[in-house]
Order: structure tokens, then sequence, then C-alpha cells
């Protein structure tokens, strides 16, 4: 009886951990228009084998961009594994791109358990 247990014990000790997997994807607009409100909308997505407990996605805009709505961050709770998806939308209004270059937009996925995923996109390149 002992033994049984002793390598029951054993192989539930060799069990790999379960982890999150979480990423996000931009559904950025393609076209820039200078001077008008645009929606950024993005997938907060988790392909682990463990929920992504309690997160929340941020946004980071260059100091010429304004955010005109979506409260950011922006809590979208529990993402479950396997292709969980959770989504964010924001509208803002981005000036003229004529005069910048490079202007870097930058989400934050991070959740309660650890879990944290960042991505960066460059708009109104020269």
């Amino acid at each position: 009886m002992r033994k049984t247990l002793f390598a029951a014990l054993l192989v539930l000790l060799a069990l790999p951990a379960l982890a999150t997997s979480p990423d996000l994807d931009f559904q950025n607009p393609s076209l820039i228009v200078d001077n008008y409100p645009r929606q950024i909308s993005v997938t907060a997505r988790n392909d682990g084998d463990a929920d992504a407990v309690d997160c929340e996605v941020t946004i980071d805009l260059p100091s010429a961009v304004s955010l005109v709505s979506g409260a950011n961050p922006q809590d979208v709770g529990d993402i479950d594994a396997y292709g969980g998806k959770k989504f964010a939308t924001w509208t803002v209004y981005w000036p003229s791109c004529q005069f910048m270059e490079n202007l870097p937009v930058t989400l934050y996925l991070d959740c309660d358990n650890g879990s944290y995923s960042e991505k960066t996109v460059i708009w109104c390149w020269n």
C-alpha cells in the first residue's frame, strides 16, 4: 500500500506546472488619418494551459496623441486557458504625422497571477 501511494505521489510531482502564455494583437487602423479620431482595438489572448487571472490592458500613447474615450487601463478580467480571448478598445485623436516620425504605441497586458505581455507598434513612419 505504501509503495502504491509513494508511486502515485511521484507521478503527481512529475507533472509539469501549468502556465499562462499571454499575448496581444492589434486590430489597428491600417491608415492613420491626420487630425481625426481613430479607434484602436486589441485582443488579449492566452494560449497557455492555465487561466490568466484578473487581467488589465493598458495603452501607452505618444505625448502628441490624446485619448478620446476608453478607460486606461481597461479591466478585461480572467482570460481562459487554451486560446481564451478578451478585448479592449480606445478612441484616440491622432495629430498630423507630417512632422512626426516613429511614434510608438505600446500595449501592456498584466494579470494578477504574474502573466505579462508587452507589444509596441510604430505609426507615422517616414
